[in-house]
């Protein structure tokens, strides 16, 4: 199982309505307003050129994986978002 991290800064209302769907659907879960994380089978790659598809060319979509024990740290994320990373990554140090 892949735990990815999606970054997309997205201009259009539209454009990220639809990019914001398909993130649900995946069942992805907002950190910070363009920082979603997701825990999928799905593979990065599939992710970062789906929503390429979705977004305007100016927009930017970022994705790369976390593997379980990684450092991590979060001041004013989401209670689900920082939920998430402790269930998928572990505590903080």
């Amino acid at each position: 199982m892949a735990r990815l991290v999606i970054g997309c800064e997205l201009g259009k209302q539209p454009t990220a309505e639809k990019a914001v769907s398909a993130l649900e659907s995946w069942g992805a879960v907002r950190l910070l307003e363009t920082l979603w994380l997701l825990s999928t089978k799905l593979d990065g790659r599939y992710v970062c050129s789906a929503l390429q598809d979705i977004v305007e060319e100016r927009d930017s979509v970022v994705v790369f994986e976390l593997h379980e024990g990684s450092r991590w740290s979060a001041a004013g994320g989401s209670e689900a978002g920082t939920e998430w990373l402790r269930a998928q990554i572990g505590e903080h140090p």
